[in-house]
C-alpha cells in the first residue's frame, strides 16, 4: 500500500508540475525584465508591401496656374520693394558669421589679411597693398558663396581701429568665377553703377543692387577712399 500511495503521489506531483509549466508558457509574468519564459521572440519575416494608393487629381487648370504664378511674382516684387525701402532690414550671406570660410575669400593683394575683410571684424579690415592712383579700380576683394544664389546687394564698413574707409566702389558678379559682369545703373544702360560707400569707420552702409542678380562670386573694387582703402563687408540676399 505504501508503494502504491507513493506512486500515486509522484504522479500527482509530476502532473501538477507539468500543468504549472504549461500555464507559465502561455501567461507571462507581469514584471520579468525580458528574461526566462517572457523573453521576446525573434521578429518574423517582413510581409508583402501594400498596394499603392490612388493618385490625387489636380483641380487647377492652365489658367489658374498662370494666375497663381502672376500673383507670386507680384508678391515677390512687393517684398523686394519693401526691403529696399527699409535700410535696416537685410539678410547676410556669410562673411560676418563665417559661413563663407577663409578659403572662399579672394583678394587682388595682401592675401594674409583677406579674412580681415569680414563685416564687424574687430582687428582692422582688408585693404590693397597699393593706394597709388594707377591701381584705382584694379584692386578687389571677393566672396565665393559656395553656389549660385540670389544676391540683392552688399553691406560695407570702414577700418575698425582707425579713420580709413572706402568712399565709392563698384561691384562685379559671376556664376563661374571666370566671366564677370558689372552691376549696372538702374536704367539698365551700359553705364557701371558706382556705389556710395562709408562716411565713417564703423557705421554699416547697405547698398542694394538696382535688380537682384544670380551669382556665386561677388567682387568689390574700391575706387575712392579716406586715408587707405580699408573695407569690411558682407553680401546680402534681401
Amino acid at each position: 500500500m505504501a508503494v502504491k500511495f507513493c506512486s500515486v503521489m509522484a504522479v500527482c506531483i509530476v502532473a501538477q508540475f507539468l500543468s504549472t509549466a504549461a500555464s507559465s508558457t502561455t501567461t507571462a509574468p507581469q514584471n520579468c525584465n525580458n528574461v526566462g519564459p517572457c523573453r521576446t521572440g525573434k521578429r518574423g519575416p517582413i510581409g508583402p508591401r501594400g498596394l499603392p494608393g490612388v493618385a490625387g487629381n489636380c483641380s487647377c487648370n492652365q489658367s489658374d496656374q498662370i494666375e497663381l504664378q502672376k500673383r507670386l511674382e507680384t508678391i515677390e516684387d512687393h517684398v523686394f520693394r519693401i526691403r529696399r525701402s527699409s535700410p535696416d532690414t537685410y539678410c547676410l550671406l556669410g562673411m560676418k558669421d563665417g559661413t563663407i570660410p577663409d578659403n572662399a575669400i579672394s583678394v587682388s593683394s595682401r592675401e594674409n589679411s583677406k579674412d580681415h575683410g569680414r563685416l564687424d571684424q574687430l582687428v582692422d579690415g582688408w585693404h590693397p597693398s597699393s593706394n597709388h592712383a594707377s591701381r584705382t579700380g584694379r584692386e578687389w576683394i571677393m566672396a565665393d558663396l559656395g553656389k549660385v544664389k540670389t544676391v540683392t546687394g552688399v553691406v560695407t564698413q570702414g577700418r575698425h581701429n582707425s579713420n580709413n574707409w572706402v568712399l565709392t566702389f563698384k561691384v562685379e558678379h559671376s556664376v563661374d568665377g571666370r566671366k564677370f559682369y558689372d552691376i549696372l545703373k538702374e536704367d539698365r544702360s551700359e553705364l557701371v553703377r558706382i556705389f556710395d560707400g562709408n562716411k565713417d569707420r564703423s557705421t554699416k552702409v547697405i547698398n542694394r543692387f538696382p535688380n537682384p542678380v544670380q551669382a556665386r562670386f561677388v567682387r568689390i573694387y574700391p575706387l575712392t577712399f579716406v586715408g587707405y582703402a580699408f573695407i569690411r563687408f558682407d553680401v546680402i540676399d534681401c
